[in-house]
């Protein structure tokens, strides 16, 4: 079992903004180095929510919400 951290500079961006973006970078790391089970974890019960179920068009998140479940998609076995 392993275990990851991404450190990035964000400027000024709300929680849930810089929680989507650790989401995306994690899930982006993961993928690069050929994780092939990924169990993704998240505190956040709106990023999960906004990830799972959100209409992306309506929201100004919607790029990095749809980056994550591209991400989501790809064959991770």
């Amino acid at each position: 079992m392993g275990f990851g951290s991404v450190f990035m500079k964000l400027g000024q961006v709300t929680i849930t903004e810089a929680e989507l973006m650790a989401v995306r970078e994690g899930l982006r790391m993961a993928w690069n180095r050929r994780v092939e089970k990924l169990a993704a974890e998240c505190d956040s019960k709106v990023v999960v929510h906004l990830i799972n179920e959100a209409d992306t068009n309506m929201r100004p998140l919607g790029s990095i919400i749809e980056d994550c479940r591209i991400l989501l998609r790809k064959p991770w076995i």
